[in-house]
């Protein structure tokens, strides 16, 4: 396998260029990221044919997760909400630490730098999507409520949206949130306070009926049809993770073609997913 060396701050950006500098600045042994050196993904202006009327707020749609790793799917699911034209960015925005997950050994760090070799890899320059790295130097992961408090009360000039697949929307009224005033609640607030796109996913069969601020993720053109992927990051770490089992000399060999080059690339560099 040919590989390439990671060069800081060519084609990647700032953002990119300050986390791969604080990554190779870690020992092996302490990777944690303190909130005090995190370096806040700055917004900048918006590009692309996609633009907003004067006077109007940005709209941007915020696709969290873990994305450990960021495979195809999630990618291709980057697309589709730009291609719908139902907003005008789309930031995908890794998670902090997991606590309530200790078999999730990646760091937040690792995870963010991920997102963007996979963006740089995946998409043009022009191209509306953007990786947010607010998570990354919190204590632990926000709730998907306060996360989207956090940007709105923020970003006063944006309109936000977030992402969620078919699957997740009876799961949506028992999401909790320890931020949250009503805690137990957080799940129904988010479902009326907030705007969500709904991704189709293969297997489940989409809802009839939505709520009035929910708006499913359609095909730009009547004649085109929803590109669907159906690929996990678990998937990937258990391809990986089997292979290492079985004692196959090359354990990345079965996920080529699952994952960008260049995260795969990064995989292989960290020996990561491994143990």
């Amino acid at each position: 396998m040919q590989r390439r060396d990671v060069i800081v701050g060519v084609g990647i950006g700032v953002g990119l260029g300050f986390a791969l500098q604080r990554l190779f600045a870690q020992s092996a042994r302490n990777r944690s990221v303190s909130t005090a050196s995190r370096v806040l993904t700055p917004v900048p202006p918006l590009r692309g044919k996609v633009q907003p009327q004067t006077g109007e707020k940005r709209r941007v749609a915020i696709l969290g997760g873990s994305f450990n790793p960021i495979t195809h799917a999630h990618l291709s699911l980057v697309a589709q909400v730009a291609h719908a034209r139902l907003v005008d960015e789309v930031w995908i925005t890794p998670c902090g630490p997991r606590p309530d997950k200790p078999n999730m050994t990646t760091t937040p760090l690792h995870r963010l730098v991920m997102c963007h070799l996979a963006v740089e890899d995946y998409f043009d320059s022009t191209f509306p999507v953007k990786v947010c790295d607010y998570e990354i130097g919190l204590p632990r992961a926000k709730g998907t409520w306060s996360l989207m408090e956090h940007f709105v009360n923020t970003y006063h000039d944006i309109e936000f949206y977030f992402v969620v697949g078919d699957d997740l929307i009876d799961q949506m009224p028992s999401w909790d949130d320890p931020e949250c005033s009503d805690p137990l609640a957080a799940g129904v607030m988010l479902m009326k306070k907030h705007n969500i796109l709904v991704a189709h996913r293969p297997g489940y069969a989409s809802k009839a009926t939505l709520p009035p601020n929910f708006t499913r993720i359609t095909p730009p053109f009547p004649e085109a049809q929803a590109v669907a992927a159906d690929l996990s990051s678990t998937e990937v770490r258990r391809r990986i993770e089997l292979a290492v089992a079985n004692k196959y000399s090359n354990p990345y060999f079965f996920v080529e073609g699952l994952v960008p080059r260049s995260v795969l690339e990064f995989i292989i560099r960290y020996n990561l997913f491994t143990n």
